[in-house]
């Protein structure tokens, strides 16, 4: 074997150094509790800093023809589309088995269950069961929000349940027709939380206390859509919350909770599902499915500074984000059109290339140059960033076909998925020999 080849998937050598690389992840998994926050972590819904990206990592780029070769462990899971949380060598996720659904914690070394709390009765539509959001993990508290909006904290070491509210019954929040989709968002000492507004009245987003469940505020009186809020530091030289509703985009100050803008977006059916996405310092990316299309917004202060003046500065369906998020790197995004994989020019509105065969899948980028790209049904592919064409490098089949609406997850080089039923994980790290090949060491 040539010294710069990627290495036999079947070689002796290949297998021994899965077994050293596994046998040191679980020592470090016996030690979760002394370690600090790793800067691998995936804590939250779309990642640590909400732009669904993991730090740049070495990656294999020659895949096997069968995932077995790089599987570390599958287990049996259940249903729903919550995403997992990665945090200090365990897995966060929320499930349905029979008619409950769970919030569960897994070693991420091996995918043994460490823990479940039963959070809800399951609810069951016609486009799935179970639980949509994800968990946050934050100061060894874990926060998930179930389907039928039933809000939890438990400790992440236990699960032992540390404050519980009901969105509907305590605070008058009507759930969206889907199901609560929206991830729980941690902001320094407080807890951010879709609620939608009763009519007539304040809701649409509330502020807990993170550690007592206190309520703190509710801003907002527009209906609650599928979006999960996010935060962006110096959006138009504020601080600001932004809420994806079901009939506009909203602009809060992140401090008082007041708004600051709003601008009409109304989709049929009132679904919007993808984060809003901040484009320079004073522009705002949205989209939705329906035929609604995406738009490029413009912040402008208002004469005396009281709030912002919005500008259309494109609006197209050149991109029609129905269920995931697209990425941003420079000027280009890379997202789904509906089940078309695009790439386009985010301050034109041009269509750079697009590639099929994925469905309505989701992303993920790892640094400025790669995207794991995981279609609806297990279609799993490295693509390289770049607006030139779309490259694929490397591709596999996983979960035979069924339905994979839950986002990837990676940390340090392990990628986490799951279906309707199943949980894996993957070793896409290069071993190490192959690395220091690569590096010239």
């Amino acid at each position: 074997m040539s010294l710069f080849s990627p290495p036999s998937f079947t070689s002796s050598r290949y297998r021994a150094l899965r077994r050293h690389r596994l046998l040191a992840l679980l020592v470090a998994a016996s030690l979760i509790w002394v370690l600090p926050l790793s800067a691998d972590d995936w804590p939250q819904f779309e990642g640590a800093n909400r732009d669904i990206t993991a730090p740049a990592q070495d990656l294999l780029t020659s895949w096997p023809d069968s995932a077995d070769e790089i599987t570390v462990w599958k287990r049996d899971l259940g249903e729903g589309n919550s995403a997992i949380s990665v945090v200090d060598g365990r897995l966060y996720t929320q499930f349905a088995v029979g008619e409950d659904e769970f919030l569960g914690a897994f070693q991420a070394s091996d995918g043994k269950e460490i823990w479940r709390v039963r959070t809800d009765s399951k609810l069951e539509t016609q486009q799935g069961n179970g639980p949509r959001a994800t968990p946050a993990v934050s100061g060894g508290l874990v926060y998930a929000v179930t389907a039928l909006g039933k809000l939890w904290a438990v400790k992440a070491q236990s699960g032992e349940k540390v404050w519980f509210t009901d969105l509907e019954e305590e605070h008058g929040s009507p759930r969206p027709y889907w199901g609560v989709s929206a991830s729980p968002l941690v902001d320094g000492d407080r807890l951010l939380v879709i609620g939608g507004a009763p009519e007539g009245a304040e809701g649409t987003l509330l502020a807990f206390d993170k550690s007592s469940g206190n309520l703190l505020w509710k801003r907002g009186s527009q209906r609650a859509s599928y979006a999960t809020p996010v935060i962006y530091d110096g959006l138009a030289g504020k601080t600001q919350i932004l809420l994806f509703t079901a009939a506009e985009v909203v602009g809060l100050d992140a401090g008082s909770g007041d708004q600051l803008w709003t601008y009409p977006w109304n989709t049929r059916y009132g679904i919007n599902v993808a984060t809003p996405l901040q484009v320079g310092s004073n522009q705002v990316y949205i989209s939705s499915g329906y035929e609604m299309g995406a738009a490029l917004l413009e912040l402008k202060p208002k004469e005396g500074g009281a709030g912002f003046d919005v500008e259309t500065k494109w609006q197209s369906r050149v991109m029609e984000n129905h269920f995931h998020s697209p990425v941003l790197k420079g000027d280009y995004l890379y997202g789904f059109d509906n089940a078309i994989f695009k790439c386009i020019n985010v301050t034109t509105g041009d269509e750079m290339w697009k590639a099929r065969g994925f469905g309505k899948g989701s992303l993920l980028a790892v640094g400025d140059d790669q995207l794991i790209v995981f279609g609806d049904k297990g279609q799993l592919a490295l693509v390289e960033a770049t607006p030139e064409e779309y490259r694929k490098v490397a591709s596999l089949k996983l979960f035979d076909g069924r339905r994979t609406w839950a986002m990837p997850v990676l940390a340090d080089g392990y990628l986490f998925l799951r279906d309707e039923e199943e949980m894996l994980a993957l070793d896409l790290r290069k071993p190490e020999a192959e690395a220091g090949e690569a590096s010239g060491e």
